[in-house]
């Protein structure tokens, strides 16, 4: 497995080869490192890292890639050395996605004249997954390194949701969202998304107003240069990544997709492992879209399964990241939506809401890890609502730059807090946010970033039934929704509209394994936690 160990302090530190295949990389296309530091179990308990071997282990706090390498310039910029790229180092006053486009040209900023508006892959190289998505700013951190970079959560003071955090890209959506609505990729830095943004508010009419952050430097970040191999599998050499070129097949639960990478043995190596949420998303092509080229959201060399959707329309998967999105019950795992971000939401008649692709191939989003429908409290029909699959796709990668971490820390208060969380009543003491933020306007900076805090309300799981959910977060003249989830079994056929044969697939990888769920799935989650408040609605 190209692997070299060293026991150092309790942690096991894995240097792996950055290539399999010797070839160059043809550009600086770092995927850095998402930034978390903590290991979690499927009910968003922190746990000590695993070892190879052991369940839960290839989480993305097992696997520490480069990580950004931020230099501040005194000039209000900041340049990350590991990518390349020059940041406005505070965002100016929220504008329209015009806007932005316009001012981007005239923009005079350390001494520099040619600023742009980032593309989304530039933008999200920014997110850091230490962040949390609490029910109030005291509760929440910021999904970016605000020791260097300015950060502004919604103004309340004004009508804004604290979370209404959005920043645009310059990614316009090859299709609409919202039923026939322009729209444009941004990133939530409040809860940590990847959201397609309508340009118009569908109800005022009026244009939608977010952050922007400039950015400079290098033209191509996130450009793909793939080369297939022939053999079942494909290599970025932008990356350096090696992936496979079959996904699954199957869907599965997280715990599942964590294990069936961890244990695939294909094309001669057997140390694959499940994508961190930075490294499954450079593999999004934005050019394509189920409904503008009949395709998933990625290069044609890759083999997708097509599934069943809710509508019961031909689409494409959303696919597992190893990496924990702390938010909501914590329960949760990053996505990233290679078909249609499908959602429930009303456009007209409050009587009868409609399941429409509400935030745009290419989102990344998260869902429960484990879970049953049967768990899942029904939704209020007024509410936007966003699909809980649970069951999703994985495709695994190897390769790059990295190290493995096993053991660690356990933040104690951390858990005390999600078993409030899972089981309110029968946690009495009150739990006092340890993080700092200037409370003197809702819309002031950060001061400092803390990891271990952040509380909102649990979260049932399941398979196919609608739950609630941050359908991007309180979002400015945003419509925000959430689906209705697709549930289906984990069989080899489509079942209650998901799954499906991937018949086109040569020598496909294994079977994935059984339908565990780590400590019980199915019929509850074996710890009594299967059954849980439903996570806020913004």
């Amino acid at each position: 497995m190209h692997r070299l160990r060293d026991v150092l302090g309790g942690l096991l530190l894995l240097s792996l080869l950055v290539l399999s295949h010797p070839m160059d990389i043809t550009s600086a296309n770092t995927t850095t490192d998402t930034g978390q530091s903590h290991c979690y179990d499927e009910y968003g308990y922190q746990i000590l890292c695993p070892e190879p071997g052991e369940p839960l282990f290839g989480q993305d706090a097992n696997y520490h890639t480069p990580r950004p390498d931020y230099v501040d310039n005194g000039d209000g910029t900041i340049t990350d050395t590991a990518t390349g790229l020059m940041w406005q180092q505070t965002p100016a006053e929220k504008m329209t996605w015009d806007d932005a486009l316009n001012t981007a040209p005239n923009l005079i900023l350390g001494g520099y004249n040619d600023w742009r508006v980032p593309t989304v892959k530039e933008l999200y190289s920014l997110i850091n997954f230490n962040g949390i998505a609490g029910k109030s700013v005291l509760e929440s951190v910021p999904y970016i390194d605000i020791h260097h970079f300015g950060f502004f959560y919604g103004n309340e003071s004004r009508g804004e949701h604290f979370l209404a955090a959005q920043y645009w890209s310059s990614t316009e959506y090859t299709s609409t969202t919202m039923g026939d609505q322009h729209t444009v990729f941004g990133v939530n830095f409040a809860s940590g998304r990847i959201t397609g943004y309508g340009t118009l508010d569908p109800t005022s009419g009026q244009p939608m107003r977010a952050f922007v952050r400039f950015v400079r430097g290098q033209v191509g970040y996130g450009f793909n240069d793939f080369v297939d191999h022939g053999d079942g599998t494909i290599t970025d050499r932008s990356t350096g990544l090696i992936w496979s070129q079959n996904d699954s097949g199957l869907p599965l639960n997280w715990v599942q997709a964590l294990g069936y990478c961890e244990s695939l043995s294909f094309a001669g190596y057997d140390d694959w492992r499940l994508p961190d949420a930075k490294e499954l998303q450079s593999l999004v092509d934005y050019r394509y879209s189920p409904d503008a080229t009949q395709s998933a959201t990625i290069d044609p060399l890759f083999r997708v399964t097509a599934i069943t959707d809710e509508n019961g329309g031909a689409d494409f998967p959303y696919y597992w990241t190893s990496t924990s999105h702390l938010y909501g019950a914590m329960n949760r795992a990053v996505y990233i939506a290679f078909g249609e971000a499908l959602g429930e939401t009303i456009i007209g008649d409050a009587q009868n809401p409609q399941i429409i692709d509400t935030h745009g191939a290419g989102s990344q989003r998260s869902d429960i890890k484990v879970g049953d429908a049967d768990f899942i409290s029904p939704p209020d029909p007024t509410e936007h609502e966003e699909t809980y699959r649970i069951r999703n796709f994985a495709r695994c990668v190897r390769g790059g730059e990295y190290m493995v971490m096993i053991g660690g820390v356990i933040d104690d208060d951390w858990n005390v807090r999600v078993a409030s969380l899972h089981n309110p009543v029968a946690t009495q003491q009150a739990v006092t946010p340890v993080n700092s933020v200037a409370e003197e306007a809702p819309n002031t900076a950060l001061a400092n970033n803390p990891t271990n805090n952040g509380n909102t309300d649990t979260t049932g799981q399941n398979n196919n039934n609608v739950a609630n959910s941050n359908s991007d977060d309180g979002a400015t003249n945003d419509s925000n929704t959430n689906n209705n989830g697709g549930g289906g079994n984990d069989n080899n056929n489509d079942n209650n509209g998901r799954g499906g044969n991937n018949n086109n697939n040569n020598d496909p990888p294994p079977p994935p394994p059984n339908d565990n769920g780590g400590n019980g799935d199915g019929n509850g989650d074996g710890n009594g936690n299967g059954r849980g408040n439903r996570p806020p609605r913004r």
